[in-house]
């Protein structure tokens, strides 16, 4: 991984060290052209022991999540899920890739995946802190889940009015 980061021009690193949140998109963009025109990049994916392990944890795994984690950030939504599924597959007691899979599915408005995944995320997270983190999101999510589905019923009834009015 870190022969992969050495590989990013320093002019890249800086732009997105020297970034605020309005250029996440375009500093996500310009470091997805750069990763996926490296073919040491590529490579990895492919030829990475799959039982090879960077800081205690599955560098397979890690590679896909970190391409989840990118593809989320540019609005690259299906793309995000596939990799964290990947992710998964080989580490399936992996919390960060649960709560990632879960941002995802909340940003598709996915929300019973999303809930299942963060109480994966809550179950396989080893910190308390970690674990409130991902209880806040829970939170979060069931509230919007309800505000979504209010908001249809209410767009249904100005389409198709009320089924019990009389005319």
């Amino acid at each position: 991984m870190e022969k992969i980061k050495c590989l990013v021009p320093e002019s890249i690193k800086r732009m997105v060290g020297e970034s605020s949140d309005e250029d996440l998109a375009s500093t996500s963009s310009t470091l997805c052209h750069c990763l996926l025109s490296l073919p040491q990049f590529q490579q990895a994916l492919r030829v990475a022991p799959m039982d090879a392990v960077d800081m205690n944890k599955n560098l397979v795994a890690t590679l896909f999540l970190n391409r989840a984690s990118l593809f989320h950030k540019i609005g690259f939504l299906t793309e995000s899920l596939r990799d964290c599924k990947r992710a998964l597959q080989i580490s399936p007691t992996y919390a960060k890739a649960w709560y990632r899979r879960g941002k995802a599915n909340v940003d598709l408005e996915n929300f019973k995946d999303a809930v299942n995944d963060f109480n994966n995320a809550k179950k396989f997270e080893l910190s308390m802190d970690g674990k409130r983190h991902i209880e806040t999101e829970l939170t979060i999510i069931l509230e919007r889940q309800k505000s979504t589905s209010s908001k249809t019923v209410q767009e249904n009834e100005n389409c198709f009015g009320h089924f019990g009015k009389t005319f």
